[in-house]
């Protein structure tokens, strides 16, 4: 068997990070697992169809009811041309707790009027391409960079075990400090190594 040398800190910490990994929760994924910081964020939907819709008017954002509260005038406008026409649509202010019943005619009645830009978004789920083996890494990174990865930012359990070195290295990685209490696929696939 042959020998390498290593710096005391070294090793303790090339056996710190094996027993790390060994133990940490593969969250259901295949041996070998990474993680990533995921969390859900605004993608602008092409079709307009999107689940939230915001108008934007001289570089600011706004929602509908934000909009109608800014343009009082021309809400009220809106309102009583719909009304004009229609004697049980709703005679709502713009800052009403009803104002949903009225949000879709209102944004047509903006876009109509060219009284902004009206873009949709979707709520869709995207990871931070800032991997890490350690579980504990990513809950750092979302700890101290929670404010621009979006909304109710989490851990995300990813695996590469179509990746064959990927997989030798994290093997050997774990047969230089096996653990008793290590992950019940890490023992079925990289000590059975020992006994060959």
């Amino acid at each position: 068997m042959k020998t390498i040398e290593l710096s005391d800190y070294d090793y303790d910490t090339l056996m710190e990070l094996s027993k790390e990994y060994q133990t940490q929760s593969n969250d259901g994924n295949a041996f070998p697992y990474f993680w990533e910081a995921s969390s859900s964020k605004l993608v602008s939907n092409i079709n307009g169809e999107g689940e939230i819709t915001k108008v934007y008017k001289d570089s600011e954002e706004y929602t509908p009811q934000e909009f109608a509260e800014l343009n009082e005038e021309d809400f009220n406008a809106f309102i009583s041309d719909k009304r004009d026409y229609d004697y049980s649509y709703p005679e709502l202010k713009c800052d009403s707790t009803d104002f949903e019943k009225i949000e879709s005619d209102w944004i047509e009645y903006i876009e109509v009027k060219g009284l902004g830009t009206i873009t949709t978004f979707d709520w869709v789920d995207e990871s931070e391409h800032n991997p890490s083996l350690f579980k504990s890494d990513i809950k750092d990174f979302i700890e101290y960079n929670y404010y621009h990865l979006g909304r109710l930012p989490h851990t995300y359990a990813r695996t590469v075990w179509r990746m064959g070195r990927m997989e030798k290295l994290i093997s050997i990685l774990c047969r230089m400090n096996k653990q008793e209490n290590a992950d019940t696929e890490i023992k079925r696939r990289v000590f059975r190594e020992d006994e060959k």
